[in-house]
């Protein structure tokens, strides 16, 4: 049988036309009969809580919704200046998505070149570092049993 499962990011232009958080989302996810709700989530967590203590709290009000919390997503760029911030930058996130029990994750590897990149301007030229850069996250992400 076929489940499914709606991403907080289907619902981007509400959250700034209507004022709609997360937990709207969340809602309206229920609300669909879909079975799931995929997290989206960028660095800034409201109120002042951590990263963990948001995707806690999302992950615990889609459960009483009736959903599951199958995946975290969130985006990166594996092709900056400083490389290591962004990868310590995303670890943060899977730290967040094991807080919230979440087993699955994906995240962005790069969104284009970062201004005065100088090297060669093509997929394969900097792929070497990208796969350094996944891999890391991956085997961090492992250690913390998300796929």
């Amino acid at each position: 049988m076929m489940k499914t499962c709606i991403s907080t990011y289907s619902f981007w232009p509400m959250y700034a036309k209507c004022g709609w958080t997360l937990f709207d989302a969340i809602d309206k996810t229920a609300e669909l009969g879909a079975d799931a709700v995929e997290f989206v989530l960028d660095d800034n967590p409201p109120d002042g809580l951590t990263l963990g203590e948001y995707a806690i709290k999302l992950a615990t009000y889609a459960h009483s919704k009736g959903l599951a919390t199958p995946i975290y997503t969130t985006g990166a760029n594996f092709c900056p200046p400083d490389v290591k911030a962004e990868i310590e930058r995303v670890k943060k996130h899977v730290d967040a998505a094991a807080a919230a029990g979440i087993h699955l994750m994906r995240q962005d590897i790069t969104h284009g070149f970062y201004p005065g990149y100088d090297g060669v301007r093509t997929f394969e030229a900097i792929l070497p570092f990208l796969a350094d850069a996944i891999r890391e996250v991956a085997e961090y992400a492992q250690s913390h049993g998300i796929l």
